[in-house]
């Protein structure tokens, strides 16, 4: 996953003690039917019962630097729709965008069903 021009200068401000970057209270994962950008931009998902979801993260591994989600991130009641992308926000609704990306197949939702990351399945790598 891609990070964010957001995300990019907060971490070099943070780093090169230019002003500190506290870490998010939460972190959402949201859902896109087009392609996201750096600059935060992409179509998120609306309708149905979506809802960005909250996601949790596994300390991530020396040297590559790689990191997963470690729990199931669950959108139920989801509209029809086909998802392309997928971006992390510091906020349920509003806020930032810190990483995006696209899946590696576009998935076709149906109305009403649920759609599933299962625990490990969102890998982000620093590199």
């Amino acid at each position: 996953m891609a990070k964010s021009n957001y995300l990019e200068k907060k971490i070099l401000d943070h780093v090169l003690g230019v002003e500190a970057f506290p870490q998010p209270a939460g972190v959402y994962v949201a859902l896109f039917t087009t392609a996201t950008g750096d600059d935060g931009s992409g179509t998120e998902v609306t309708g149905g019962g979506y809802a960005r979801q909250p996601s949790t993260w596994a300390a991530a591994t020396s040297g590559a630097g790689t990191t997963s989600n470690d729990a199931d991130i669950v959108f139920p009641n989801m509209p029809e729709v086909t998802v392309t992308h997928i971006a992390l926000y510091d906020a349920a609704s509003g806020g930032n965008m810190l990483y995006h990306g696209p899946l590696s197949t576009p998935q076709v939702v149906a109305s009403g069903n649920t759609f599933v990351f299962s625990a490990g399945d969102i890998d982000i790598t620093e590199s």
